[in-house]
């Protein structure tokens, strides 16, 4: 049984609020539609007698942790009516009363409850809300109204933040608020009037209460541990499997080191949204799939992983529940690999092994059993074996560049034309990335691109300005389009990177006019021009590179001052040498040797292709040494550019 809210309304007939029935009705609606599953809304009608019946009660008294009072109050006390008699319930004994319960929160929707409140949070009750002054009737249902919503709105929303959000909307919406009130007040006490009335006390409350929140938050546990250096790994499986991954996310996570997550355990109802998927599959660094016949559920959300282009950034195990897998991977073939299977086609120990449930069935192990003592033992170390296809991006992408890179020193900003030229095989767009990342341009700065060459889109002068334009994010306020574009990357406030790719020989005469002789003069003497006011620094690199694959030359421009700007040709790129490939090899062998065992003797094999040889060419080889199946990631992740 879910927690419960007393719903207390107190009226009386000889000072009648006309609203607080549509207070009560309003606020049962919510939590019916909304939240049900954790908040049962009970109605009482309030006084002395029915609340001390309510509380006594062991049926329900266990579950009620919230109290809405709708009715009369003042700084005294809140006042009910009983066998037609209004009476007055002082303040001292409803506090009294109330700190013996177990509630979490109460909220006092009448007026001058602030003395009520704060006593009340005082003697321990977590969340308080009271009011400071009178309010109308109609007011507070439109306050009760809009907490409510909030508070069962969106996953993860504690009742600080409702309450922030309902006084925030109705300060910004004060005109909803009426002016003429039927007062939710007894007497004549003093109203100290405020802006708004509502208050909340809670800076007494334990943590854990005042991270409370009606509708659980979403749990994005592999995206919200960027921090984390464990390996990610993300768990697919049907509703109906849940309890074999389970015991990999109790005990597998914990004893190695992996940060596990199941996608049914983003959301407490099981109700996972496509967008809450992606985030975790994009956190991970492997996607482990547990397949059998309910594979089949995760049919839109594989499909949405596999419309953003994401599967082949992943690295995937397949572990085999029953023999009904071949259900599932008829419906992955594009990703499925027999050899990335658990268990393995070979075995575990001297156990031949086919399917997760043929090993339950013939060892009779539970399965909390099976995962501990078997395949938390052994899944990890399967994980670790498999090869994660970022990680060996991020190491191709470390073959050094030692001889181009060594004219990029990072320090005083400057503003950058480097031209890099070569053959289709030269990997051009890698010498890029790593000069960036060697003037310290951080990951998160994105390489703008432009293909000049073959682009059926630029064919004259102002059709590649217009292509330009949105790149760079410059809005033309006349047809000097060169001067704008200088003006809004020199205006920048981060570090700039723009390539124009693909320079051959169709587009030299674009390259020499527009390139060098309009946009890099526009950007130097623009430059120069800020500089000698005295007023403007340039605080990040701005790198402008061109790439050419054919095998003409072009020209750069000249240097007209070297503290401002600094020009560089690299023609051509230099092949990969013996002594650049044998240091990156020394500190990756041991890596790749665990991975393939048949790593170390393709290397030497292939090295006589792989030394000496141009980049792209001996990226290749070296991914054909760890296996054939990867050499796609050359193309794919180590050339392009991001």
């Amino acid at each position: 049984m879910p927690d419960i809210l007393i719903i207390g309304q107190a009226n009386v007939t000889a000072d009648f609020l006309p609203k607080i029935q549509d207070e009560v009705a309003a606020i049962r609606s919510i939590i019916n539609n909304k939240a049900i599953k954790y908040l049962f809304p009970s109605l009482l009608p309030f006084t002395a007698k029915s609340l001390s019946e309510e509380f006594n009660n062991p049926a329900v008294s266990g579950k009620i942790r919230f109290l809405h009072y709708a009715g009369h109050s003042s700084q005294k006390g809140i006042s009910f009516q009983e066998n037609g008699e209004m009476k007055l319930m002082l303040k001292d004994n409803l506090v009294a009363f109330l700190k013996n319960q177990q509630l979490r929160f109460v909220f006092l929707n009448s007026c001058l409850s602030e003395s009520i409140a704060q006593d009340l949070h005082a003697a321990g009750v977590p969340i308080v809300i009271g009011t400071t002054a009178k309010v109308g009737d109609e007011d507070a249902v439109k306050i009760a109204k809009q907490f409510y919503t909030t508070l069962a709105g969106m996953p993860g929303r504690t009742l600080w933040q409702a309450f922030e959000d309902t006084t925030t909307y109705f300060k910004n919406n004060s005109a909803e608020l009426s002016q003429d009130y039927i007062f939710r007040g007894i007497g004549t006490d003093e109203d100290e009037t405020k802006d708004f009335a509502w208050n909340i006390y809670y800076e007494n409350a334990k943590e854990e209460d005042k991270n409370w929140c009606l509708v659980p938050a979403k749990k994005l546990v592999l995206s919200n541990a960027k921090d984390d250096a464990r390996k990610k790994v993300f768990c697919l499986y049907g509703k109906q499997i849940k309890d074999y991954y389970i015991p990999v996310q109790l005990h597998g996570s914990q004893q190695f080191n992996i940060l596990t997550h199941g996608i049914w355990d983003i959301d407490e109802n099981e109700d996972v949204s496509v967008d809450d998927f992606l985030t975790e599959w994009k956190a991970s660094d492997v996607i482990l799939h547990f397949l059998d016949g309910n594979y089949g559920e995760l049919h839109p959300f594989i499909n949405a992983a596999s419309a953003q282009d994401t599967f082949t950034t992943k690295q995937h195990v397949f572990v085999k529940v029953d023999e009904s897998f071949g259900l599932a991977t008829a419906f992955i073939t594009a990703i499925f690999d027999e050899k990335r299977t658990f268990p393995s086609s070979k075995s575990i120990g001297t156990m031949p092994l086919h399917t997760l449930k043929n090993i339950e069935n013939k060892f009779h192990f539970d399965k909390m059993a099976l995962f501990q003592n078997i395949f938390c033992k052994e899944l990890p170390g399967f994980l670790e074996l498999q090869l994660n296809e970022n990680d060996l991006s991020r190491d191709l992408e470390e073959l050094d560049f030692e001889h181009e890179k060594r004219n990029f020193i990072a320090g005083t900003p400057k503003l950058f034309f480097t031209l890099i030229e070569g053959s289709a095989d030269c990997a051009q767009t890698l010498l890029v990335k790593t000069i960036k990342k060697r003037m310290g341009i951080t990951s998160n700065v994105k390489i703008e691109v432009l293909k000049i060459g073959q682009n059926p889109t630029i064919q004259q002068e102002v059709s590649f300005w217009f292509a330009l334009l949105p790149i760079i994010q410059a809005v033309p306020s006349d047809t000097n389009f060169a001067r704008t574009c200088a003006k809004t990357i020199l205006d920048k406030k981060e570090p700039f990177v723009l390539v124009f790719d693909k320079v051959d020989i169709a587009s030299t005469a674009m390259y020499q006019k527009v390139i060098v002789t309009e946009l890099w003069a526009e950007l130097t003497n623009e430059l120069h021009e800020r500089q000698s006011t005295g007023n403007y620094a340039l605080k990040n690199s701005i790198m402008i590179f061109a790439l050419n694959y054919d095998a003409h030359f072009l020209n750069v421009p000249l240097v007209t001052d070297s503290s401002l700007s600094q020009v560089e040709k690299i023609s051509p790129i230099s092949n990969l040498s013996e002594g650049e490939f044998n240091e990156w090899y020394g500190q990756k062998e041991f890596i790749y040797k665990k991975i393939s065992p048949d790593f170390e003797a393709n290397i030497k094999n292939k090295k006589v292709q792989i030394v000496n040889a141009r980049r792209k060419i001996a990226l290749i080889k070296i991914c054909e040494s760890i296996s054939p199946n990867i050499v796609r990631i050359v193309e794919d992740q180590v050339l392009k550019l991001s």
